[in-house]
């Protein structure tokens, strides 16, 4: 520990990361205060990557949790787009940091890309798939093996499975490590999503799309432990009408719409 510097190692660290994470357009003169700076961010800087053949805005990003944004700053998550043009993957960067990556949020890409990136990042525990194109099943077997606990994707989209009476099968192997998920389109069918009480360590669920109280209501009922369920409130249920919903479950109200 510096002799000049007054607080705890462990703590100097946690308040230059928090203010990487909370404000990266700053990274630059913050790694100009010292060496240890660039020790502490050598990966840091890594973990985070977005491939997409969009501009992406903060409104885009997954509410469940935190993915930093790519821009045309000096310091920034690595974009991995090689040609701009042509919208293909910087192999040599992605195998350069794909031992570091961690969260990743993919938009509008193919299936063939995101196999690519998954097979390369290894570690990967965030994962976002939005509007991918192509028949999503072969990502299965790669999905299963990386140890992702935090998935936001379109089940009725990935798994092709349009119908109401139709489950989502997540009592499949690659949803057993899931502990934060994120549903896009929901649906209120609870037919379409009771095996959500097969996921064994499924604590917090975000749901988008159209969401009634009786289906947040059979939710609390067979997912039992289930410590947060956040609702994206969109028009014509009113937000009052999911007050009190799981209040007999916990001291504090459960769901957050």
């Amino acid at each position: 520990m510096n002799a000049t510097c007054a607080l705890p190692y462990e703590l100097e660290r946690d308040i230059f990361e928090l203010a990487y994470l909370e404000h990266p357009e700053c990274a630059l003169q913050l790694l100009l205060t010292a060496r240890r700076v660039h020790i502490w961010w050598a990966c840091l800087l890594f973990i985070f990557f977005q491939f997409t053949n969009h501009c992406l805005f903060r409104r885009t990003e997954p509410l469940l949790y935190r993915v930093l944004r790519f821009s045309d700053r000096k310091i920034t998550p690595p974009n991995l787009v090689a040609d701009n043009d042509k919208k293909t993957i910087n192999l040599t960067l992605l195998r350069r940091i794909s031992k570091h990556v961690h969260h990743v949020l993919l938009r509008n890409c193919t299936v063939k890309e995101i196999i690519t990136i998954l097979e390369l990042c290894t570690e990967v525990e965030n994962l976002a798939l939005w509007a991918i194109r192509g028949i999503l099943t072969p990502l299965i077997p790669l999905l299963t093996i990386r140890p992702i606990k935090r998935l936001s994707f379109d089940p009725s989209c990935f798994f092709m499975s349009y119908d109401e009476t139709n489950p989502i099968p997540f009592s499949h192997s690659m949803f057993h490590k899931i502990t934060h998920l994120e549903i896009i389109n929901a649906t209120p069918s609870w037919t379409k999503w009771h095996e959500l009480s097969s996921m064994p360590n499924l604590t917090h669920l975000a749901l988008a799309g159209t969401v009634t109280p009786e289906l947040i209501e059979k939710l609390l009922e067979e997912c039992t432990e289930l410590e947060n369920v956040l609702v994206y409130y969109f028009s014509p249920t009113p937000p009052c009408r999911f007050a009190g919903l799981g209040a007999s479950r916990s001291s504090e109200p459960m769901i957050n719409p």
